[in-house]
């Protein structure tokens, strides 16, 4: 008898509503974007021209860039999670610290980048061009690179599973 007690005590004390017509609903999705979307006077687009933007910590998971020209962008601590930068020019593009799961990289440019730290976990890069980028530290567990170009990138302590 003591637990019954307890709890018809502890309903009585949270004030339960009598039926399920009174429950609040909870929205678990964002609002949908309305308009262009755009951060630090970047047109976050496929195809959009933003070369040495400032992207720092931006939350661009999701983000259609293909064919984007990023050269020389700060994309350092930047969320791209799930985001497609197929063709993109990421050409000396600081990415320390990015989060980069399941980007989609193929026919990405991306000589001279910094991914130092970024986490490009089950991320595409065929054919892409990682010369001579830094991948220092960079966690690249399950990527799929087929004919991607590392020549003179510095893979030390990567995480190439």
């Amino acid at each position: 008898m003591r637990p019954m007690r307890l709890a018809l005590t502890l309903a009585a004390a949270l004030a339960l509503p009598a039926s399920a017509a009174e429950w609040a609903v909870i929205h678990d999705t964002p609002e949908p974007r309305t308009g262009p979307w755009v951060v630090n006077g970047c047109t976050i687009e496929p195809g959009t021209q933003c070369p040495g933007v400032d992207l720092r910590h931006a939350d661009l998971a999701g983000a259609k860039l293909n064919g984007a020209n990023l050269r020389g962008a700060n994309l350092a601590r930047a969320d791209l999670r799930l985001s497609e930068l197929r063709g993109a020019d990421l050409s000396g593009a600081d990415l320390r610290g990015a989060t980069m799961e399941k980007v989609m990289l193929q026919g990405a440019k991306a000589p001279g980048a910094d991914f130092t730290g970024a986490d490009l976990d089950f991320s595409r890069m065929a054919g892409a061009d990682m010369t001579g980028a830094n991948l220092t530290a960079a966690s690249m567990e399950f990527v799929w690179a087929p004919k991607a170009r590392f020549v003179g990138a510095s893979l030390t302590s990567a995480h190439l599973q």
